[in-house]
C-alpha cells in the first residue's frame, strides 16, 4: 500500500542540503505527521485518508523542507576562526623576532641557519599543523568523541603511563604522542562522564574514578618533568568542575537532594586539596608568602617576581622601560614573552598582546556556556575553560604574581600549539553545529551547572 507520509517525507528530505540535519529533522517531520494520522483515525477516516489528511494539513513539502533548510544550516564561525589565526600567527612571530632580537642571552649563534633549525622551522611548522588542526576540527563531528569516549578516555590514559617512561629527548614521538594525550584528557572525559547519564551509582562511580586516574596521568607526568604542576592543577580543577557540574544536575539520576549534596561535596574536596598545594595549607611550599611578598625570597624562588613587579614600575606607555636590574627578566622569548614585550616596547603592546589572547578565552567560554546542548556545553567548555584559566594565571605570571605559574596558550610554538588549534577548532565545531535539531540532551545554560536536564 502506497504510504503518502512516506512519499512526502522523501520529497521534503530532497530539499534539506546539511546531511548531519536531515535524519533528525524528518524524524520529528514524521512525528508530527503520525501524531496527526492517528487523530485522523481516531476520527474516523481510513488509514489512507488520514495520511493524505496529515500531509494536505502539514502544506507542500518542497516549502516546508526549504524552510527547514534555511533554519537548520551550519553557522560559520569566521569571526573566532579569523580570531583564533590571527592570534597564533601574531603570537608566533612576536617570539621568533625577539628570540632573533636576544639570541645572544639564549646561547644562539649569529648565523640564520641555526636559528631556522632550531626555532625558525619547528615554528612554522607548528603553526602549518595547528592550522590544518583548527580547520580539521572545526568540520569534524564533536559528537563522535561522546560516541567513543568509553574507549578513548581508558585508551588515551593508558597509552599515556605508557609512553611516559620511554620519552627522553632522543624519542620526539612520544615526546608529541604524550602532550597530544594529556592536553586532550579533560574533552575526553567530559564524554566520558556524559556517556553515565541515568546509570545512578554506577555512573557516578565510574566518573569519580575517571578523574583521578587521569589525575594520575597528569601527576606522573609531573614526576616525570613533563608536566607543569599550574598545568596539572588546572586541568584536574577542569576536570572537577566538570563532574560536580553534571552531579548538581541529577546527572546520574540519583535524586535532587543527593545529587547536591554529592556536587558540594566534590567541590569541597577538590577546594580543600587544591589550597593545599597553592596556599600556607602546604608547609612544605608556601606559595601565598611567595605572593605576597617575593622580594623576601630573592634567593630562591621570588627573584623572577621581585625583579619583574620591580620592572613594571618603569614601564612607559609605549617605548623601552629604563631599568637597569640585575636580574635577567624581559631579555627573551621564552615563557616570560610578555615581559619582554612590556620592558622592550611598553603597556599599550602588552595590553594589546594580553588583551588578544583574553579575548579569545572569554569569547571561546561565554560561546560555549550558552550552548542548550549538554554535550555541546560540556566539550566547549572542556576546551574554553582551562584555556582561560592559562591565560590568566600565564599574565599574571608575567606581571610577578606567579601564585600558580602556567605557560600561556598558543606561545608555545611546538606541537602544543598545534594540539591546542585543533582542541579550539573542535570547540567552533559546536558552535557550527548548534543550530542542529535537539536530538540529544538538552539543558538550561545556568552557568556551569545544569539546573534542568530535559
Amino acid at each position: 500500500m502506497r504510504d503518502a507520509i512516506h512519499d512526502y517525507l522523501i520529497t521534503a528530505g530532497d530539499q534539506i542540503r546539511w546531511n548531519r540535519a536531515r535524519p533528525a529533522l524528518l524524524a520529528e517531520l514524521e512525528d508530527h505527521l503520525r501524531s496527526e494520522e492517528e487523530a485522523c483515525r481516531a476520527a474516523g477516516l481510513s488509514e489512507t485518508e488520514a495520511q493524505a489528511e496529515a500531509v494536505r494539513q502539514m502544506g507542500d513539502p518542497v516549502m516546508i523542507g526549504q524552510e527547514l533548510d534555511s533554519v537548520h544550516r551550519p553557522r560559520p564561525q569566521w569571526k573566532l576562526l579569523g580570531l583564533t589565526l590571527a592570534v597564533a600567527l601574531a603570537v608566533t612571530g612576536l617570539r621568533l623576532f625577539l628570540t632573533w632580537c636576544f639570541r645572544p642571552y639564549a646561547g644562539f649563534p649569529e648565523d640564520f641557519e641555526t636559528f631556522f633549525s632550531r626555532e625558525l622551522g619547528p615554528a612554522c611548522l607548528a603553526l602549518c599543523l595547528g592550522t590544518g588542526g583548527l580547520l580539521a576540527g572545526y568540520f569534524l563531528d564533536y559528537t563522535s568523541l561522546a560516541r567513543w569516549a568509553k574507549l578513548l578516555f581508558p585508551g588515551a590514559l593508558l597509552l599515556s603511563f605508557l609512553l611516559l617512561p620511554f620519552w627522553s629527548p632522543l624519542i620526539r614521538l612520544a615526546y608529541y604522542g604524550e602532550y597530544l594525550l594529556l592536553l586532550t584528557v579533560p574533552t575526553l572525559y567530559g564524554g566520558w562522564v556524559y556517556n553515565w547519564r541515568k546509570q545512578k551509582w554506577l555512573g557516578l562511580i565510574l566518573s569519580i574514578i575517571g578523574a583521578p586516574a587521569a589525575l594520575g596521568a597528569c601527576f606522573w607526568a609531573k614526576y616525570r618533568e613533563f608536566l607543569g604542576m599550574g598545568t596539572m592543577l588546572t586541568m584536574g580543577a577542569v576536570l572537577l568542575v566538570l563532574l560536580a557540574s553534571l552531579t548538581w544536575g541529577d546527572w546520574f539520576a540519583l535524586g535532587k537532594k543527593p545529587s547536591r549534596c554529592l556536587a558540594v561535596g566534590l567541590l569541597s574536596g577538590s577546594a580543600i586539596g587544591f589550597l593545599y598545594f597553592t596556599t600556607l595549607l602546604n608547609p612544605v611550599h608556601q606559595p601565598l608568602p611567595l605572593l605576597l611578598h617575593p622580594e623576601r625570597y630573592t634567593d630562591t624562588y621570588g627573584a623572577c617576581a621581585a625583579a619583574i613587579r620591580d620592572l613594571l614600575g618603569t614601564v612607559p606607555l609605549i617605548g623601552q622601560a629604563k631599568w637597569n636590574g640585575s636580574y635577567p627578566v624581559g631579555e627573551g622569548a621564552d615563557t616570560l614573552l610578555l615581559t619582554t614585550t612590556l620592558r622592550q616596547y611598553g603597556w599599550l603592546p602588552f595590553l594589546l598582546f594580553a588583551g588578544s589572547l583574553m579575548l579569545l578565552a572569554v569569547w571561546l567560554l561565554v560561546r560555549g556556556l550558552r550552548q542548550t546542548s549538554v554535550l555541546g556545553r560540556i566539550t566547549a567548555v572542556s576546551v574554553a575553560l582551562p584555556m582561560l584559566c592559562w591565560t590568566v594565571l600565564g599574565i599574571l605570571g608575567n606581571l610577578g604574581i606567579q601564585w600558580i605559574y602556567v605557560t600561556l596558550p598558543l606561545i608555545s610554538g611546538n606541537c602544543i600549539l598545534a594540539v591546542q588549534m585543533t582542541l579550539i577548532g573542535l570547540e567552533l565545531s559546536v558552535f557550527r553545529q548548534e543550530s542542529l535539531p535537539p536530538a540529544e540532551v538538552k539543558a538550561r545554560p545556568l552557568f556551569f551547572f545544569i539546573h534542568e536536564v530535559r
